[in-house]
């Protein structure tokens, strides 16, 4: 379902459409709600498997749109936040609580950051639902510049991997990130990871991360085994 404010129409019609093209069904309200408006308020929410809120200033004042928000999060229903403005909305945030999401509030004008916020944003909602796609996605998905997805397994780094891009809003994942502002790709290893044998860094494209290694925000961690004092 998308939860949004009237407002924000043109752009929550832009990623709708781009969501459905790709298999996904989706319940939102097209016109200006009238008739029994907590009936369909309430029928949206139950049959829908998640919610896309859509924070705005808009969104934060709408009695109706903080109904929808209120009911969800009382469903337990998995909400997935999207930013169209800069807010500030602490009442919408406070029940989505995190303070991760999909910013679009700076690209609604460029279209190829938007593409590749609508191309993450559908595979997390493909993560959250477990959905297999009917329209098989690109071989190739572009995925935000400062957001590294790195599993215990080894996985190449991108060749166009940017670690010294402004960092870019995703909603939180259980899954290790690699993530850097400062430092570029060698040197972020360099003062980071511990390799067990020593590695060569010198040509950093292309480099692999080893089983043993788990990447986080700005550290590195080795996959150990817990500290005696601590085992249970």
């Amino acid at each position: 379902m998308m939860s949004y404010s009237w407002a924000q129409k043109d752009i929550v019609v832009e990623i709708a459409n781009f969501l459905s093209d790709h298999g996904l069904r989706l319940w939102r309200d097209d016109h200006e709600m009238t008739g029994d408006i907590v009936l369909r308020m309430v029928e949206g929410i139950t049959k829908s498997k998640l919610i896309l809120v859509n924070m705005s200033k808009d969104y934060e004042k709408s009695k109706n749109c903080q109904r929808e928000l209120t009911f969800s999060w009382d469903e337990e229903k998995p909400l997935i936040p999207i930013r169209l403005d800069k807010g500030p909305y602490p009442v919408t945030r406070f029940i989505v609580g995190t303070s991760l999401y999909y910013d679009f509030s700076d690209h609604l004008n460029n279209e190829a950051k938007k593409a590749d916020l609508k191309m993450s944003l559908l595979q997390e909602i493909y993560r959250v639902l477990e959905f297999t796609p009917s329209v098989p996605l690109p071989k190739h998905v572009a995925v935000p510049k400062s957001l590294m997805v790195v599993n215990s397994f080894a996985q190449k780094v991108p060749k166009d991997f940017d670690v010294d891009a402004p960092m870019a809003s995703a909603p939180m994942s259980s899954t290790p990130i690699l993530t850097s502002t400062s430092l570029n790709s060698k040197d972020l290893l360099q003062s980071e990871c511990q390799f067990s044998p020593p590695m060569d860094l010198s040509n950093v494209n292309g480099l692999a991360t080893p089983n043993h290694i788990v990447l986080y925000p700005s550290m590195a961690r080795k996959n150990t085994k817990p500290h005696p004092a601590r085992t249970q």
